[in-house]
């Protein structure tokens, strides 16, 4: 389904939230127009993504070069789609000039939930005992990020730093068991391109940018599918 909307402002602009199994895409542009859709990221994304992408842009007339600014969560997130994100972005930027603005998935997360305080962790990648902690914290109408590696005990200690934790389907059951005895909030990831788009708009009248060659998904360790590449590689050398 797609879902038509209008945003404050005047940025031909396209919006890439691919970080989560069930991504979406939106577009706008310069009189605020602006509409999305949900997409599965997966085996097909590479057949339907850019066809989606071309009839939204088609349904409020942005033409490719049109396009101004490019926003995307860089990750954490699945290796694919953050992978296709930043592919697309270099290829828009390169071919129309557009602006790259790059939102770690953590804070589009919390954005994309309206938010009623100021300081949310978000845990992802979680592997075994360890996973990925960022605090998202909002000051003077700003959102910033501080992530690292974490475990359940340093999460244990830290957990009366914020009002609300967000996670999926992964979250170890310990967290959500301190959640529930610190009586904090726990929430469903449910990112939206819609709010990237106005979160990335943000950030473009603020000047912060990123350079199409240093743009790099972000990722909390080694992904599995180049890990089990290496292996592979690695196997065929001695062999």
């Amino acid at each position: 389904m797609c879902v038509r909307c209008r945003v404050q402002t005047g940025i031909p602009t396209i919006a890439l939230e691919l970080s989560q199994r069930v991504g979406s895409v939106a577009v706008s542009n310069e009189s605020g127009a602006m509409v999305s859709k949900k997409i599965d990221v997966g085996r097909k994304e590479n057949d339907d993504l850019m066809p989606t992408i071309a009839k939204l842009c088609n349904e409020i007339s942005v033409t490719p070069k049109s396009i101004k600014l490019v926003a995307l969560s860089i990750g954490p997130g699945g290796f694919t789609g953050l992978r296709t994100s930043v592919a697309i972005a270099k290829m828009i930027a390169l071919a129309s000039g557009a602006k790259i603005v790059a939102v770690e998935s953590a804070i589009t997360a919390v954005f994309s939930s309206a938010p009623k305080h100021d300081a949310y962790f978000v845990l992802s990648g979680v592997k075994q005992e360890s996973f990925w902690l960022s605090k998202v914290i909002r000051c003077e109408n700003r959102w910033t990020c501080a992530s690292g590696l974490s475990s359940s005990a340093e999460f244990q200690k830290r957990l009366s730093e914020v009002d609300g934790v967000y996670g999926d389907s992964f979250a170890p059951s310990i967290i959500l068991k301190f959640c529930k005895e610190n009586t904090t909030p726990f929430y469903s990831i449910a990112p939206k391109a819609s709010s990237l788009l106005a979160l990335g708009t943000h950030y473009y009248y603020a000047g912060s940018f990123t350079d199409p060659a240093d743009l790099v998904p972000m990722y909390p360790r080694e992904p599995e599918a180049i890990r089990l590449w290496k292996k592979k590689h690695g196997s065929d050398k001695t062999t």
